[in-house]
């Protein structure tokens, strides 16, 4: 089976999950690098995780609908920014016009309540966020007395 084949197998509508990882990095084209494992969040499950093939299924309790599925990918994308193989900057800047227009606090609040993410890529968030002009409420997240080391995005 294919990817598509097995991703519509487990989804019925766009707001059953999200695909994140290679696979996203490729769809984005922020590499070029073939995924060796499609990894998709989804609350089409019974388990916690499933695996078909060379793609697998992790669940998270969402509605995953247009601003959760970007706030998510952009989250995933920022974690993993430094492990991206020569990321294309340009398309790095068109996915980030295209995530920060979805941008809602309150969709990250209730994300991030689940998911957790460390200081560091909150505080890479918000630098992005506070250069493009976006407000945000993202120092309730970090520590005063911290410098966070943010990567050279621009």
């Amino acid at each position: 089976m294919r990817q598509h084949q097995i991703k519509s197998f487990v989804f019925s509508n766009t707001n059953d999950g999200v695909l994140i990882g290679e696979g996203l990095y490729l769809q984005l084209k922020l590499s070029k690098d073939a995924p060796k494992e499609y990894l998709y969040y989804t609350n089409q499950l019974e388990d916690q995780s499933k695996k078909i093939g060379n793609t697998r299924f992790v669940f998270l309790p969402f509605d995953f609908d247009p601003s959760t599925s970007l706030i998510i990918q952009l989250m995933d994308v920022l974690s993993n920014y430094h492990k991206i193989a020569h990321i294309d900057l340009t398309q790095f800047h068109s996915f980030l016009d295209q995530s920060l227009q979805l941008y809602d606090h309150t969709s990250f609040d209730n994300i991030h309540r689940y998911m957790k993410y460390p200081k560091h890529v909150i505080a890479f968030l918000k630098a992005i966020l506070d250069d493009l002009g976006v407000d945000n409420v993202l120092d309730k997240y970090l520590s005063t007395r911290s410098i966070y080391k943010i990567p050279d995005w621009k």
